[in-house]
């Protein structure tokens, strides 16, 4: 078990460099752009940025989410062979140790992009504070979300890419999320102000807290749900392995 484990951080110590470097770049994105206009001040590229850019915010860390869980979903790329394959059901820990080593090295990856983000949002506030002298709200209850919406993603892929190895799980991947970008576009050219004005204004309760009874006891079962169909995932994959072998490239 420590074996895999070893090399699950040795194969994937690029990706997890970039886990916990890539949220603090949202630190940078005022000084960023102010760099047009030499005469605009930090400070107003401060409270430019946090009263006009909220969507540009929101993006950069969507972008950034999606980037680090494609790293995640990635880290069977490799390990889709067939001799792999026959390793693993040959090896002491067996099929369901190696299935049990993944998902726990993708849980910690998801992790630690939470608690980079809680860092990076942090030292962005603390920043902003010290430059404009006024208070920037948190984001770490968004960043927690998150984090289990990055594991439920994980748990709804990681089976099929296990399946039907990473290149045909990937098609799959990619048609699920077209359509749901298709539906998403329709929802925003029939109303598209709306929906823009009720994303911001959701993410800003959120951060301020100010949030429904619904929306509270929504928040409060999202974890459960997450972690049970996390769990469910698991299952599924220790099921479906060796017939993923089976047509598995050499």
């Amino acid at each position: 078990m420590n074996g895999l484990l070893y090399k699950e951080f040795k194969q994937n110590r690029v990706g997890l460099l970039v886990t916990m470097l890539v949220p603090f770049l949202v630190v940078l994105l005022p000084i960023v752009l102010t760099l047009g206009d030499v005469e605009e001040s930090l400070t107003a590229a401060f409270v430019s940025f946090e009263n006009n850019a909220a969507i540009l915010k929101l993006l950069f860390i969507l972008v950034t989410y999606l980037l680090v869980g494609d790293m995640q979903g990635k880290t069977l790329l490799g390990d889709d062979t067939k001799k792999w394959g026959i390793f693993v059901a040959s090896s002491p820990s067996g099929v369901q140790g190696y299935l049990y080593t993944k998902y726990v090295f993708i849980f910690g990856m998801c992790g630690l992009m939470c608690v980079a983000s809680t860092i990076a949002d942090f030292l962005y506030s603390t920043v902003g504070y010290q430059v404009t002298k006024q208070e920037i709200g948190s984001g770490s209850a968004v960043f927690v979300l998150l984090f289990y919406a990055q594991l439920l993603l994980r748990a709804l892929e990681l089976p099929f890419f296990i399946r039907f190895g990473i290149k045909r799980g990937s098609t799959i991947k990619i048609i699920m999320g077209l359509l749901l970008v298709i539906v998403f576009v329709l929802l925003v050219i029939v109303n598209p102000f709306d929906i823009i004005t009720n994303i911001v204004g959701a993410i800003d309760s959120l951060r301020g807290g100010d949030v429904s009874d619904t929306v509270t006891l929504l928040i409060a079962i999202f974890p459960f749900l997450a972690l049970g169909t996390y769990y469910l995932s698991y299952r599924i994959s220790c099921k479906w392995y060796m017939k993923g072998v089976e047509q598995y490239d050499q």
